[in-house]
């Protein structure tokens, strides 16, 4: 792309804005050196990248911070064999934790392909890891626990160290020496413990002078008793600046044979802060992917300009090349016609850039092999050109190296010389450029263009809306419609004459105010088609809400009725079941009073009777069946675990947990119950009936029992942030709102990885410590948002 276009569409400025939001050295640098591609291909396969982690983003939330540097020059170091100094080591030690970090924030990528091959690409460091945590506090301390050796060589220093300090305090506190001393204290001066001796005393002290104070007064002597032990620490200093060596050496080597490992993970790093970066800039702009072709189709809808501060900016819809190739737009100045140019221009070379764009779902751009775009005031005081010869520069360039993939963008195409001369040039350049297949957006003043604009095939008028009521641009792109010619309107709204203004409109021609008329007649009923189409939309919206609210009703009027029945048929049902439970105990009663009386005449009524009142009782039972099933009553075929049910006995839905036996016996869950029912007893579910259900209810069921902690102690942090998150998802489901954690002390390691998951974790709304009863430190209280 023209390096010159790059800059006139402000495309430096918005890629300058993504470099310092990405975190890592090597993204700052491909940011840094991005230019828009000319590959579909490579433009689709960037915006998919972009699609994904934009969706993750708003799921799951921001990755951890991605800030490392370039490791590859350590690394490849370390593959030839040299010895890493501490801050490679440790440079490579960051990066080595960001693929775990990162690794864990991609633990839910199964519907994300591009994000669960690059997660693939993420290596498993912990040995190098824990080796490097054990050498280094920073890049300017070894600990002691590197090994073995390092610690032993630095105890016999430090005893020794113990030993000169012992010997001088002995010294500075004897009554004799002290009189010697300028003060009874120990000096250093460089990494030697001294005595401030007083000059004239020098021959009392048998020892090295190591240095003087600037009056002379004072010599800085080493004690003889000490020399020999110094000589001793000096050999250790030695021995322990080897054995950091031989460190260093080992962990640069361990380094070495993870070398295709770790720069897999380097790479994948880098890439994932690219592409997290362009879709939390995504996200923050309102941005979306865009719809690409090559066709020479752009259809942009409420494009919003992304340096335009976002309550100021007016979106604008634009399109070009479906039904014409060149538009012309008219206006005022001020009115947002460059604005307009801009927006085009660096809406192609951000999504070329696998960018995506602040507009509506739907935006349609066309991938360009060249952009051209002849924008602002590029006069050259250097080669004292004009502006409309530096334009003129411009637009040579453009005529020779444009053809039918190119975009070019005019700004006051024309403009800077005679009025006549421009318009006839500024007519011949868009028809040059047109019949080479260009698309062509321009902005001028220039009244000719707009007849010429409705004479030309595929050619276009737009402008800019100007209210000349309050005298200021609305910022709305209007295709179809040219630019009115709004200088003696302005002028006579501002107080000049009337009579100045009519005779200034008596000099227009003929043809320019029939123009004016056509235009402003236009305009008027592009106004009233508007008016109509709002108070269409308006009357629209009025009914869908009436029918909403008379959908509602006969809704809350079903349910009500349904209520009013069945509570109706329970009223009943018990009515029959007490009237059975009292007529039974009477034949009891009756029976018993027979067989004492020995009336067989009797007791045999009395069961006919009986008879004749069960077969009244069955009668009445199925009457209710009947009235109870007649919304819902399916009976149930080709049952299959898992299959939504609703248990009659019960008035519950639930789901199939085991297919019926021989008998038509089966389980049922309901919640967390899980019941033996008949086959006769259930029936089927549909969706719709199951919301009125669970709504009527008010319940939410659960799939199953889920308890109230988890126990991770001795699993290793990967596997236990696995069944932490597997755990989360089924407290949430079971309707948990607080779980605990139990991940025992220790060195501290799995609760940090644990936490640091729960940081990022969707359904996570907090997590503390456990108090005193709860396990303190030893557990972690989660609480699981609504």
């Amino acid at each position: 792309m023209n390096q010159k276009t790059l800059k006139a569409l402000e495309y430096d400025r918005i890629i300058e804005i993504l470099k310092n939001m990405a975190m890592s050295a090597p993204a700052k640098e491909y940011f840094e050196n991005l230019v828009p591609s000319a590959d579909i291909t490579n433009i689709e396969n960037e915006l998919n990248k972009v699609d994904e982690g934009y969706r993750y983003v708003l799921k799951y939330g921001n990755p951890p911070v991605l800030e490392f540097e370039n490791i590859l020059p350590g690394l490849k170091k370390s593959k030839l064999g040299a010895t890493l100094n501490p801050r490679e080591i440790l440079q490579i030690a960051k990066v080595l934790r960001l693929s775990h970090e990162i690794r864990s924030y991609l633990s839910h990528t199964q519907d994300f392909d591009y994000l669960e091959s690059i997660k693939g690409r993420l290596g498993n460091f912990k040995e190098i890891i824990s080796r490097i945590d054990r050498t280094f506090l920073s890049e300017d301390e070894i600990l002691d626990t590197a090994s073995p050796v390092l610690k032993e060589i630095r105890e016999k220093i430090r005893k020794l160290e113990s030993r000169i300090r012992d010997e001088l305090n002995s010294m500075i506190r004897h009554p004799k020496i002290q009189r010697f001393l300028q003060e009874p204290i120990i000096t250093i001066r460089g990494e030697k413990l001294l005595l401030p001796v007083k000059a004239e005393y020098r021959n009392e002290i048998k020892g090295i002078v190591h240095d003087q104070s600037a009056t002379g007064a004072t010599l800085f002597i080493e004690p003889f008793v000490c020399v020999e032990i110094s000589n001793q620490i000096r050999i250790l200093k030695n021995q322990e600046k080897e054995e950091i060596e031989r460190i260093l050496q080992v962990i640069s080597s361990l380094i070495a044979s993870y070398y295709n490992e770790i720069e897999s993970s380097f790479y994948a790093l880098v890439e994932l802060d690219i592409v997290f970066t362009k879709a939390i800039w995504a996200k923050e702009m309102n941005a979306v992917r865009p719809v690409i072709n090559t066709d020479g189709i752009i259809n942009l809808k409420k494009a919003r300009h992304p340096l335009i501060d976002k309550d100021r900016v007016v979106p604008i819809d634009i399109h070009l090349g479906k039904d014409f190739d060149v538009l012309i737009i008219t206006g005022p100045n001020t009115g947002g016609k460059t604005v307009t140019l801009k927006t085009v221009g660096l809406f192609c070379l951000l999504c070329q850039s696998g960018i995506f764009i602040p507009a509506d779902e739907g935006s349609q751009l066309c991938v360009f092999q060249k952009i051209y775009a002849d924008i602002g005031d590029d006069q050259s005081i250097v080669q004292s050109l004009s502006t409309f010869s530096a334009h003129m520069k411009n637009i040579i360039e453009i005529t020779k190296n444009a053809d039918d993939k190119t975009l070019v963008l005019l700004d006051e195409i024309g403009a800077g010389t005679d009025p006549e001369e421009g318009a006839a040039l500024a007519k011949a350049i868009l028809k040059y450029l047109h019949k080479k297949g260009c698309r062509v957006i321009a902005t001028t003043h220039y009244g000719e263009l707009k007849i010429f604009a409705q004479q030309e095939q595929r050619f276009e008028n737009a402008s800019c809306e100007f209210d000349v009521k309050t005298l200021r641009p609305t910022y709305r792109l209007l295709i179809g419609i040219p630019g009115r010619s709004n200088a003696l309107v302005i002028s006579s709204n501002l107080g000049l004459d009337r009579s100045i203004v009519e005779m200034a409109r008596g000099y227009l021609s003929q043809k320019t105010i029939e123009l004016d008329m056509i235009i402003n007649q236009m305009d008027q009923k592009r106004k009233e088609a508007e008016e109509s189409f709002e108070l269409a939309q308006k009357l629209k919206l009025e009914a869908q809400s009436l029918k909403a609210a008379y959908e509602e009703e006969k809704k809350r009027f079903e349910q009500e009725k349904e209520r009013i029945r069945k509570k109706a048929i329970n009223e009943a049902k018990e009515i029959v079941e007490r009237a059975q439970y009292e007529i039974e105990n009477l034949f009891k009663d009756l029976r018993k009073l027979a067989e004492n009386l020995k009336e067989k005449e009797i007791l045999k009524e009395l069961e006919e009777k009986k008879k004749e009142y069960e077969r009244l009782i069955q009668s009445i039972s199925q009457q209710q069946s009947q009235n109870s099933d007649s919304k819902t009553k399916k009976p149930p075929k080709d049952i299959r675990q898992g299959q939504k049910v609703y248990v009659r006995s019960f008035d519950a839905v639930g789901f199939v947990e085991s297919l019926p036996d021989s008998k038509g016996n089966l389980t049922v869950q309901i919640g967390i119950m899980k019941l033996n029912v008949n086959i006769s007893d259930i029936e089927e579910v549909e969706d719709e009936e199951e919301k009125a259900y669970i709504a009527s209810k008010n319940v939410k069921l659960k799939d199953k029992r889920v308890d109230l902690f988890i126990d991770v102690r001795g699993k290793t942090s990967d596997d236990a942030i696995l069944d932490v998150d597997k755990y989360l998802d089924d407290a949430y489901t079971g309707g948990l709102r607080q779980v605990t954690i139990i991940h025992g002390k220790g060195t501290g390691v799995l609760r940090q990885a644990i936490r640091n998951f729960l940081k990022h974790h969707p359904l996570v709304k907090s997590f503390r410590d456990g108090t005193y009863g709860e396990g303190e430190q030893g557990v972690t209280i989660v609480e699981l948002k609504e």
